[in-house]
């Protein structure tokens, strides 16, 4: 099942650890989202092999998302993604 959302950051954490939980690891960006938006939702999803493959293709990590201006790096710490 794939969960595709906007804004995903305005959902609380323990909403996204439940989704974890229960099986919705495929939540994505939507499919004309940028580049950057979808390695964010990597981040989010702990696909962290997603991540390296945007990373090595050059994706901007100073990226900033609107519309609160988070880089991929605060989405790592804000989500708990250690190896992001």
């Amino acid at each position: 099942m794939d969960i595709v959302l906007e804004n995903f950051k305005r959902l609380p954490l323990s909403t996204i650890l439940a989704a974890r939980h229960y099986g919705f690891e495929n939540i994505s960006a939507p499919k004309n989202a940028p580049v950057e938006k979808k390695l964010c939702m990597a981040i989010v999803r702990e696909d962290n092999m997603e991540v390296l493959e945007f990373l090595n293709a050059g994706v901007n990590i100073d990226f900033r998302d609107e519309p609160d201006g988070w880089t991929p790096l605060i989405y790592s710490i804000y989500y708990g993604n250690r190896k992001a």
